[in-house]
């Protein structure tokens, strides 16, 4: 086992090194961590296994990795992915995908916001699956 391969495997398990309660107001009994911050319960099993397993990268990658997915799917823009999928899916002058009534500035502001981090969360996919980003 390399060293880096045991700095892992004990960071891995440190959350499990403490003596510590939960705060009252934060103990929820039985509920996922996905539950407690709301995370869609959509998402593939495999992404809350990655969570669970501590594979936090991982799981991020394969949780955007269905988001764009979603976003085709719902979008119809079947032809272009990626960058080029977020920027024309959420564009806000014309969304093809809204997140709200686009009625005042604010909700332009949340559209405008929400495609800049698509599509910065696109290039980080792209560079992760080792493709260049559009």
């Amino acid at each position: 086992m390399t060293e880096l391969e045991r700095f892992e495997s004990i960071a891995r398990r440190a959350h499990t090194c403490t003596d510590a309660a939960p705060a009252p107001e934060l103990a929820v009994p039985d509920l996922h961590t996905f539950e407690t911050r709301n995370i869609h319960p959509d998402l593939p099993a495999k992404v809350r296994k990655l969570y669970d397993d501590a594979y936090y990268p991982e799981s991020t990658f394969l949780a955007f990795k269905f988001v764009e997915k979603e976003v085709k799917r719902i979008s119809q823009l079947r032809r272009i992915n990626g960058n080029a999928l977020m920027m024309a899916a959420f564009n806000e002058p014309a969304p093809v995908v809204s997140l709200n009534a686009m009625a005042t500035y604010s909700d332009k502001d949340e559209q405008f916001g929400y495609r800049y981090i698509s599509q910065a969360l696109s290039r980080v996919y792209a560079l992760h699956e080792g493709v260049r980003p559009t």
